[in-house]
């Protein structure tokens, strides 16, 4: 018997934006907290593994300073090494939008340049960190930790309501169907639909 994955509501999800959104007036403030806003919307929006957030480089997200369509998880970054891609979400696009202008006012960066480099070290924020960052966010404003593949989980389990399992398959960059079988379950709101509709 598979696990069945734990996932956030949608409800939650709007209460960790409401938190991440409340930075406060200072500069440095919003710059972090808009990075920590794009790492979570590429988990959440476009489904990327941690190990895959941590490694993107501005040219994975942006061509000439605009955000891109689709993004490409490169084969080197990709769990399997197998490359996918995946439409970018007209929320993803602010996010990209909003870090990236707030980050380079002058400049188009360097696209080799990682995403999610620390301004203190220049080398990439690590999972064990992102973890750190999220959980923050999370005991804030729902009270309780959030492991980043929940966020992963939430992508696919919301993605299997609207689509096919092959489609949510692709997506993931699942090798195998029966590792997508496990967002096929039920929740809150499918059984209520159900009763609803009877």
């Amino acid at each position: 018997m598979l696990k069945v994955p734990k996932t956030l509501t949608g409800e939650e999800i709007a209460a960790i934006e409401r938190v991440i959104m409340d930075y406060g007036s200072s500069k440095q403030k919003e710059l972090t907290a808009c990075r920590n806003y794009l790492g979570i919307m590429l988990m959440l929006e476009a489904g990327l593994r941690i190990g895959e957030m941590t490694q993107l480089v501005w040219s994975d997200l942006t061509f000439d300073g605009v955000p891109v369509l689709t993004l490409r998880v490169r084969p080197e970054i990709a769990k399997n090494k197998k490359e996918r891609m995946v439409p970018v979400s007209g929320k993803l696009t602010i996010a990209i939008q909003w870090f990236y202008r707030l980050k380079f006012t002058a400049y188009i960066p360097n696209g080799s340049r990682p995403v999610f480099a620390s301004s203190r070290t220049g080398l990439n924020i690590t999972p064990r960190q992102w973890q750190r960052i999220l959980d923050s966010y999370a005991i804030k404003a729902i009270g309780r930790q959030v492991n980043p593949h929940m966020l992963r989980h939430t992508f696919a389990t919301r993605l299997m309501r609207v689509t096919s399992m092959p489609v949510v398959q692709q997506l993931l960059g699942h090798s195998s169907i029966k590792t997508t079988q496990i967002y096929t379950h039920p929740n809150g709101d499918d059984l209520s639909k159900a009763i609803d509709q009877m």
